[in-house]
């Protein structure tokens, strides 16, 4: 599993991330050690997701969210409570945090091989991270012409003439992202 952060302080945002391969080289006693000893500490809502790789993100996620907090906030890992909005967005439960961060919020993310969080000690953050999927069955400007609809011309434009197929699915999944949170944040659907 790699690994890496970008400041992890307090008064800082912070951003750290995870990638993890998709292959199934653990064992499966391997992989029950590590379910029940989650299972112990964060509950066993993560066995509800069917997929392999679905359970491991959401492993992941609650991992660096207690990393997170623990980190930034020195909230011993037994005593972090992780509870999440109607939204879905997780939020820490604690009188703890005090008027040192009175807004202390993070958000996490995943998509593919990725997981990520981001943290801010006074402004709301939002983070959305995707993974450059190449389509298989069809070429690049088929698979993103199926979504022209729902881009400005300026979007489109920008999309299309961005250069080469790799560019072209790139400034895709940029323009797909920034839509996609920006939906989110105005409620639309």
């Amino acid at each position: 599993m790699g690994s890496g952060h970008i400041k992890m302080e307090p008064n800082t945002p912070s951003l750290l991330f995870c990638s993890f391969s998709s292959s199934s080289s653990s064992t499966l006693l391997h992989h029950q050690i590590m379910v029940d000893e989650m299972s112990l500490q964060f509950g066993t809502s993560f066995l509800l997701f069917v997929k392999m790789e679905d359970r491991k993100r959401a492993l992941v996620s609650r991992l660096l969210q207690n990393a997170l907090v623990h980190e930034v906030l020195g909230i011993p890992v037994d005593e972090i409570i992780i509870k999440r909005t109607i939204e879905g967005k997780p939020y820490l439960e604690c009188d703890k945090v005090g008027m040192e961060f009175p807004n202390f919020n993070f958000n996490v993310s995943h998509h593919g091989n990725y997981v990520a969080i981001a943290s801010e000690p006074l402004c709301l953050v939002g983070l959305d991270i995707v993974s450059c999927i190449i389509p298989c069955r069809e070429t690049v400007p088929q698979f993103v012409q199926n979504f022209s609809s729902y881009f400005s011309s300026l979007e489109w434009d920008e999309i299309i003439n961005a250069g080469t197929c790799d560019e072209i699915l790139i400034e895709f999944y940029r323009y797909g992202v920034a839509l996609s949170k920006f939906s989110d944040s105005k409620n639309f659907d």
